[in-house]
């Protein structure tokens, strides 16, 4: 697993990053495949369901919290 994590593009930065190791990268990079696919970053956290919503109407302003309308094994790997 570790020498085809290896293989994959833009593995090497993430490897420099402490705490990633190669299972959680190869999890990351299952889920969302190609990252130069993306044209924006926020398209990843739309697809992980971690943008924020807000409840609120008229004066009330609710909490903020994340959406959690995306891959929830994407959530896990970035958790992790």
């Amino acid at each position: 697993l570790e020498d085809l994590v290896e293989t994959l593009p833009g593995s090497k930065q993430m490897m420099k990053i402490s705490g990633l190791g190669s299972t959680t990268i190869a999890l990351f990079f299952s889920e969302v495949g190609d990252i130069t696919t993306y044209s924006h970053p926020q398209q990843l956290v739309n697809l992980a369901g971690l943008s924020l919503r807000e409840h609120s109407s008229g004066k009330f302003k609710g909490q903020t919290r994340i959406t959690k309308r995306g891959r929830s094994r994407l959530r896990r790997a970035l958790y992790l």
